[in-house]
């Protein structure tokens, strides 16, 4: 039987994620010709005011999940996962972002640039 040949998700190193309150942040930049693939998330939300949200977008501006509200000290983990089965994915050519209101989010994350 052949395996398909995918990374193994635990040679992906966390990257920093620190989003400041009422912003856009960019988190990946835009690679032409690839998609960004989120594979894990552990973050935390701090208040600023009421109203919490974070909306992570596409760099196009295109939300890929809703907005989404918590509590403020909420922990936000999406448990590392398979390449294969991405949490969030752009589409070629975009580069990701989060959108925070009222609140600051920090952590880290794990992503794939994937060539479709």
């Amino acid at each position: 039987m052949v395996k398909p040949l995918v990374p193994k998700t635990h040679d992906v190193a966390p990257v920093l994620l620190a989003a400041p309150a009422g912003a856009t942040t960019a988190l990946v930049a835009a690679a032409a010709g690839y998609q960004v693939w989120v594979t894990g998330l552990a973050a935390s939300i701090t208040a600023t005011g009421a109203g919490m949200t974070i909306t992570f977008k596409d760099s196009a501006g295109t939300a890929l999940t809703g907005v989404m509200s918590y509590l403020a000290g909420t922990p936000i983990v999406w448990p590392q996962g398979p390449i294969a089965l991405p949490y969030l994915r752009t589409a070629t050519g975009l580069g990701l972002s989060v959108t925070t209101v009222n609140c600051t989010l920090n952590g880290t994350f794990s992503y794939f640039l994937v060539k479709p």
